[in-house]
């Protein structure tokens, strides 16, 4: 059965309705066949809300969502929410067959896919070779890594020609494996670290409000004709890249190599 939601064996159930809130803090492992949060085997994760503060690690078929070969379901994620979650056997980090997945607010979600035999998971999004609905929206920081062949955000992989997702990038900071976005003026729900070989984009038009400390790691680098705008206490530091306006509070870059492109200048301090 699922960690937290349906049942196992035969009589296995749906995940029914979930709701995790305030500033609850969930960890829950099983094994392939049920969801870490969600539905036991073969069954739908149900209604799964996750908000307000809530501090979420879940581990199973899908990591929150639907069992083992289950179908249908619903996971909204919201608030300042923190979410990690991991999908085992053929398993969607967050989602599964059919599912229909909401992100938004200052939620931050880590999200990883796996695979086994023929299929694999997304890292939100479906299962196996079915589809999902994703909508990821406001200020929402999303990591999400597929398997295999699955999309790290959208449909699994395996079985033939997967089945058409539907995926909105309303807005938010998303990230697929390491490649990311900032879709729209998006203010970070709080720290953003950039590890070697991960680029953020910030696209012409679009701003990325930070408050807190963006880390760009040796190898890590922002690019893109948009701007970073610190206000208050942020800052950025590390040995990346940056190529991006530079507005706000404070223009001193620890250990940055930084170009501007919107005519700022900016101050090295060393980090």
């Amino acid at each position: 059965g699922a960690g937290i939601g349906g049942g196992g064996g035969s009589g296995g159930g749906n995940g029914g309705t979930i709701a995790i809130q305030g500033s609850a803090k969930v960890e829950s492992a099983v094994s392939a066949s049920g969801a870490g949060v969600g539905g036991g085997s073969g069954k739908d994760g149900g209604s799964i809300t996750i908000g307000e503060d809530a501090d979420v690690t879940a581990e199973g078929c899908s990591g929150i969502g639907n069992g083992d070969k289950g179908s249908g379901g619903t996971v909204a994620i919201s608030g300042r929410a923190v979410v990690n979650a991991v999908g085992v056997g053929e398993g969607a980090g967050v989602g599964g067959r059919g599912s229909k997945i909401t992100i938004s607010g200052s939620a931050r979600v880590t999200a990883r896919g796996s695979s086994a035999y023929f299929s694999s998971g997304a890292g939100v999004g479906g299962t196996g070779p079915f589809g999902a609905t994703v909508t990821i929206d406001s200020n929402a920081l999303v990591f999400a890594t597929g398997a295999g062949d699955a999309a790290h955000i959208g449909s699994g992989g395996g079985g033939g020609d997967p089945v058409k997702s539907t995926v909105e990038k309303k807005g938010g900071v998303i990230f697929e494996d390491k490649d990311g976005q900032v879709h729209g003026d998006v203010t970070l729900p709080g720290d953003l670290t950039l590890p070697d070989g991960y680029t953020l984009t910030i696209p012409d038009g679009a701003t990325l409000t930070n408050g807190g400390t963006i880390h760009v790691e040796n190898g890590g680098a922002i690019t893109g004709g948009g701007a970073i705008e610190n206000q208050g206490a942020g800052q950025l530091t590390g040995g990346g890249n940056v190529e991006v306006s530079l507005t706000g509070d404070s223009l001193a870059y620890g250990g940055l190599t930084v170009k501007t492109t919107g005519g700022q200048s900016a101050a090295y301090a060393p980090g």
